[in-house]
């Protein structure tokens, strides 16, 4: 079943030794579904963005990480990418929104383009922001969706773990202070 480009498994009980077991959707979309489909990427915004960051690192040899060329190819190639890489752009885009007030990342600035910028051009730029931004809430309503149906569960946490955990949030913060992008939280933690 395709909703607003993202392709999602529609999952059906099936019967085994006279019982109903319904697949896990967290199983069949990991497993199954998410090497198979992806979610398709539209615009020519992305693609021009992604195309000026590679000549930009091919120029001055600097800006962006590995990951950031390997980004910048699969969105110059249309290649369609996981939730994961959607969701891992949009933290991107979040922690990096800071690097757009540095000099350099304007044109007619001093060090015009700096790294800060060819990194962003490198994940898409603006467009790939928009994108990446609107395509996780995507995400994350269809997620809530078949949490609301029963369909994948919330992982459970024992009051002893969750206490550790909580342990570890402060500790952390604490060290971190209030650091965008450094700060976690119990449900971060959680999560892994």
């Amino acid at each position: 079943m395709k909703i607003k480009g993202i392709y999602t498994p529609v999952v059906t009980p099936f019967k085994k030794n006279n019982e109903m077991i319904k697949i896990k959707f967290v199983i069949i979309y990991i497993i199954i579904m998410m090497p198979l489909f992806g979610i398709s990427q539209k615009g020519d915004g992305m693609v021009t963005e992604a195309k000026r960051g590679l000549e930009w690192r091919k120029e001055f040899g600097r800006g962006g990480t590995i990951i950031g060329a390997t980004r910048a190819n699969q969105i110059v190639n249309k290649t369609k990418l996981s939730p994961r890489t959607v969701r891992r752009m949009n933290s991107f885009f979040a922690r990096h929104e800071v690097d757009k007030r540095a000099e350099g990342f304007r044109p007619g600035e001093k060090g015009y383009p700096s790294n800060g910028r060819i990194a962003w051009s490198l994940w898409g730029g603006d467009a790939g922001q928009t994108w990446a931004k609107k395509k996780s809430a995507q995400l994350e309503r269809e997620r809530g969706k078949f949490l609301e149906e029963g369909i994948i569960e919330e992982k459970q946490v024992t009051a002893a773990v969750k206490k550790g955990l909580q342990n570890k949030v402060d500790k952390h913060n604490e060290k971190h202070g209030d650091k965008k992008g450094k700060r976690v939280t119990l449900r971060m933690l959680t999560a892994v």
